[in-house]
């Protein structure tokens, strides 16, 4: 996983090379490479509520017209290239990257360095992409659902979000990536015990270790999300 997760970031971030997602998701379901087919392009840092989110946009468009899940700058690059509108998902680097480190088992060093190269990406481009908070996904999704259908120029007539069914498709979703029929709770952002100890681990480090850095985040993403 670590050998991975460095590999597919200089692909996606500091390349900008969007072929070899192409290649591989033919072989990995759960992700969706931008075309000029797509609709609209789904993306943020990892554990910002992309799939939540995902699952959204599954009910108001075909599933496959939605770029998603790819985490870094090339996809949202060819998006902006082609057009196709983007939707990206901000939380605040303490949350985000804590939970990806548990998530990914990647050192936070790492996790900082592609939150920093995405979100710089994002800050330069931002006049280009519509942005979203987690904060505002996760307490008024309605607002959320409102804007994507507004953009999209949905008939509300014949709009119905069945929340149930979003979650019971996010849980697929984390099952699928996990390659398990049961989902890992130290993977998920479900409450629990151990995991949120981990976490208080995490953020401390994050917040003593790394605080130069982790004000350089906090600093891009206040910027975008003004």
């Amino acid at each position: 996983m670590k050998i991975k997760n460095l590999i597919w970031y200089w692909f996606g971030n500091e390349l900008k090379w969007l072929w070899p997602f192409k290649v591989w998701s033919y072989f990995k379901p759960g992700i969706g490479i931008v075309t000029s087919n797509s609709r609209i392009c789904i993306e943020g840092f990892p554990r910002s509520g992309n799939t939540f989110l995902f699952a959204i946009a599954c009910q108001l468009i075909d599933p496959e017209k939605v770029a998603h899940h790819l985490h870094h700058c090339a996809q949202i690059a060819e998006a902006l290239r082609l057009k196709v509108p983007v939707f990206f998902i901000v939380r605040n680097p303490s949350d985000a990257i804590a939970s990806y480190v548990i998530r990914e088992e990647i050192p936070i060093e790492r996790a900082i360095d592609q939150y920093l190269s995405l979100y710089h990406f994002i800050e330069q481009n931002s006049q280009h992409i519509h942005i979203l908070s987690f904060e505002t996904l996760r307490t008024d999704v309605n607002a959320v659902i409102r804007q994507l259908i507004d953009h999209m120029n949905i008939p509300t007539e014949t709009t119905t979000i069945d929340l149930n069914t979003v979650k019971d498709l996010v849980a697929d979703l984390d099952r699928s990536d996990q390659g398990s029929k049961d989902i890992n709770p130290m993977k998920v952002g479900l409450p629990n015990p151990q995991r949120d100890a981990l976490k208080a681990e995490v953020l401390t480090t994050l917040r003593t270790e790394h605080a130069e850095k982790l004000t350089e985040c906090e600093s891009v993403y206040e910027q975008i999300r003004r």
